[in-house]
């Protein structure tokens, strides 16, 4: 016996989305590796937050410890300073800092 057509067409639906998110994770990864490449190349310079430390790799914002062996400490030392979201988010929110106009 056949399953109903709707069931059929919802678990294929339920496939295809499942591949394509689990297809943007591996493109982030893949994002993230090539990047600290370049950064252990010293072609492009990290940025770190001013208020929790945490870098910029690939897009996500990682403890500095979680990277130990990718990234080499004298790319951490000479880091540019910037802000990550969470930290702009929780300075908005205790208002120590004003929400940018192009965000």
């Amino acid at each position: 016996m056949e399953p109903p057509e709707g069931t059929f067409v919802e678990a294929l639906i339920r496939r295809v989305r499942l591949a394509v998110a689990d297809a943007q994770r591996q493109v982030g990864q893949a994002r993230r590796l090539v990047e600290l490449c370049r950064i252990a190349d010293g072609e492009i310079i990290v940025r770190r937050c001013a208020w929790c430390g945490r870098l910029s790799v690939g897009g996500e914002w990682t403890a500095p410890e979680s990277l130990q062996g990718f990234v080499p400490p004298q790319a951490v030392d000479n880091a540019t300073h910037s802000i990550c979201p969470d930290c702009t988010d929780r300075l908005e929110h205790e208002g120590r800092s004003h929400a940018d106009p192009r965000r």
